[in-house]
């Protein structure tokens, strides 16, 4: 956890528009892969409940003209949708920033909006795909679930007469197949792009069922740069349906900055007097959530085994 970061002279600028919560939202979504992939739910408030399908209607042969016709039933269950807030605190000296706008003219804005939107992006993803310091009310980050649900396959299982890499990424499919769901978006590390590029069968021929651009017809992107784990048996690919999954963006994004507080580490230790210092600080706050419906099939009943995601492991 850091507490004492600060922007210096090294890497400061000038004046902060105060008033840009639509256009860092816009922004935002295009960085995400969540925001930009998973459905947009209207949020107003910190959790929103999501009535998701538990059971389906079952049928029956009446057996003659006068036979009793049997019950069914339809059942639903709650899934709630958990708005958590992601925030940080920018520190900046006054005589740093002066000395560089009237030096250079760089507008400190327009270099922290696009490295804000980034880290902002960076941290929504990686939470809601690995689990990296997920809140404790969102759902089990997706790689989890997915091998959980026993959605999974190893990368390097078949030999190129059968299929090679393009093989192993169909059986992740498969699995997603099998439980109901139909897959049509996929991320992935960038150390893959690569191996999907230049995937040959026995005969040195390419595979057009997968590319570095798409996998079976599903778009592939590269999100979460140097977050995706490394070494053995660890997630290289995940393919999902992404109508099974919702993001909720709450729309009041805000900034404000700080010319008089003190900034504090989580003991209470102080490690900037804003005032006394002669210092800024820029304060960006943004609240968004996700959750999956996962919502029963008839290829799948089973909730512990059913999922809208499956996962292309490392050997």
């Amino acid at each position: 956890m850091a507490f004492n970061t600060a922007t210096l002279r090294e890497g400061a600028g000038a004046r902060i528009p105060e008033e840009f919560s639509t256009v860092l939202i816009k922004e935002l979504i295009n960085e995400s892969i969540v925001m930009k992939t998973f459905p947009r739910v209207p949020v107003s408030r910190a959790q929103v409940r999501m009535p998701v399908l538990g059971a389906l209607p079952v049928a029956y042969f009446t057996g003659s003209d006068t036979g009793l016709k049997q019950t069914t039933k339809l059942e639903w269950k709650n899934k709630y949708l958990n708005i958590e807030e992601i925030a940080c605190i920018a520190p900046i000296p006054e005589a740093v920033a002066d000395d560089l706008r009237d030096s250079t003219g760089v507008d400190l804005w327009d270099q922290l909006e696009p490295l804000i939107v980034n880290a902002v992006a960076r941290t929504f993803d990686a939470a809601a795909i690995f689990g990296v310091e997920a809140p404790a009310t969102w759902p089990t980050n997706v790689v989890a679930a997915a091998i959980a649900a026993g959605n999974h396959f190893a990368r390097g299982t078949a030999s190129p007469e059968h299929g090679a890499l393009a093989s192993d990424v169909s059986e992740v499919i498969a699995t997603i197949e099998e439980d109901g769901f139909s897959p049509d978006f996929a991320a992935a590390a960038v150390s893959l792009k690569g191996k999907l590029r230049n995937a040959r069968n026995s005969f040195g021929d390419r595979f057009p069922e997968i590319g570095e651009e798409q996998i079976y017809d599903a778009p592939v992107v590269y999100p979460a740069r140097g977050e995706w784990p490394a070494g053995s048996s660890k997630p290289e690919l995940v393919a999902l349906e992404a109508d099974q999954f919702v993001c909720g963006i709450r729309e009041d994004i805000d900034v404000k900055i700080l010319d008089q507080a003190v900034i504090s580490d989580n003991n209470g230790v102080i490690q900037f007097n804003l005032a006394q210092e002669d210092m800024v600080a820029l304060r960006v706050r943004f609240r968004a959530g996700w959750q999956i419906s996962n919502q029963i099939t008839y290829d799948n009943p089973n909730d512990a085994t059913r999922y809208a995601a499956g996962v292309l492991l490392s050997p």
